[in-house]
C-alpha cells in the first residue's frame, strides 16, 4: 500500500483516528480504540509509514510513525491478524466428561512437542455470527469439528474474556471459554488431535492448575489456566 498520499499529520487527532480505522475495517482488521497523546504524556500515532502484506500471509505488518511526548519521533511496528475485524480467535479448555483435554502439537517454530490447550485462529470465512445453533463462536466450532458438535453434548460454554496474545508487537485479542462436555473420549480425542494424530491426554483439574508438571509452557494456555482459576465447579 502506498501511505505516502494519506497525509496523516497534517489532520487532527480524532480524524486521523478515523482514518486509520477507515483503512484498517477496508482491510478487515479490527480498529483501533485511540492513537495515544502526546500532549498528555503518552507515545501518539501521527502517520503510516509502511503497510506490508500478501494475499498468502495469515497477517498485516502497518508500520506507524509515533510521537514522544519530547516530541522525538521513531517507528513501530504492530501486526494485525488478517482476519481479525471481530475476534483472532479461539483458545479453550475443553472438559469432557468431567476431565481436561490437553494436546500434543508439533511446533515448526520451536522445534519440538508442546502440550497445550486447544486452540484455532480466524480464518478467512469466520464472522461475528455463529455458524451453530448454540450460538458457539465459529473459531470454536471449527476447532471442534461439526462432528464432535452433532454427536457430544455441550452442557456449557463459558467465557472467560479476551487476552492479548503480545501487547508489545500484536494487535491480536484471543477469547477464551472452558467448554463441557459428555462425549465419547475417543471420538473428542480424534478431533482435537486433528489429522496430526500426535494425541490427546485426560487431566484432572487439579493437574491442570500445575502446568509445569504437565510441561505445558504456551502463553496462550497458562493464560487461560490462570483466568480458570476460580471459576471451576
Amino acid at each position: 500500500m502506498n501511505c505516502k498520499t494519506l497525509n496523516l499529520p497534517s489532520i487532527t487527532r480524532p480524524k486521523r483516528l478515523a482514518r486509520i480505522n477507515e483503512l484498517l475495517l477496508k482491510h478487515n482488521l479490527r480498529p483501533l480504540p485511540d492513537l495515544g497523546d502526546s500532549s498528555k504524556g503518552w507515545p501518539e500515532i501521527i502517520d503510516i509509514v509502511e503497510w506490508n502484506s500478501t494475499t498468502s500471509a495469515p497477517f498485516h505488518d502497518i508500520v506507524f510513525l509515533v510521537r514522544r511526548t519530547t516530541g522525538k519521533e521513531y517507528t513501530h511496528t504492530v501486526r494485525f491478524n488478517a482476519h481479525g475485524r471481530h475476534s483472532d480467535g479461539v483458545v479453550f479448555i475443553p472438559e469432557i466428561n468431567g476431565l481436561v483435554a490437553i494436546v500434543r502439537q508439533y511446533r515448526i517454530a520451536l522445534g519440538l512437542e508442546t502440550w497445550e490447550l486447544a486452540r484455532g485462529f480466524s480464518e478467512k470465512n469466520d464472522s461475528q455470527q455463529s455458524i451453530h445453533p448454540l450460538s458457539l463462536p465459529t473459531s470454536l466450532v471449527r476447532e471442534l469439528g461439526e462432528e464432535v458438535i452433532s454427536d457430544a453434548h455441550i452442557s456449557s460454554v463459558q467465557p472467560l474474556g479476551a487476552v492479548a496474545e503480545n501487547t508489545g508487537t500484536h494487535n491480536s485479542w484471543i477469547d477464551t471459554y472452558i467448554v463441557r462436555i459428555s462425549a465419547e473420549p475417543s471420538t473428542l480425542s480424534m478431533a482435537l488431535g486433528g489429522t496430526q494424530q500426535l494425541g490427546v491426554k485426560f487431566v484432572t483439574w487439579a493437574e491442570l492448575f500445575d502446568p509445569a508438571k504437565l510441561q505445558i509452557r504456551d502463553l496462550h494456555s497458562l493464560a487461560i489456566i490462570a483466568l480458570a482459576r476460580g471459576q471451576t465447579p
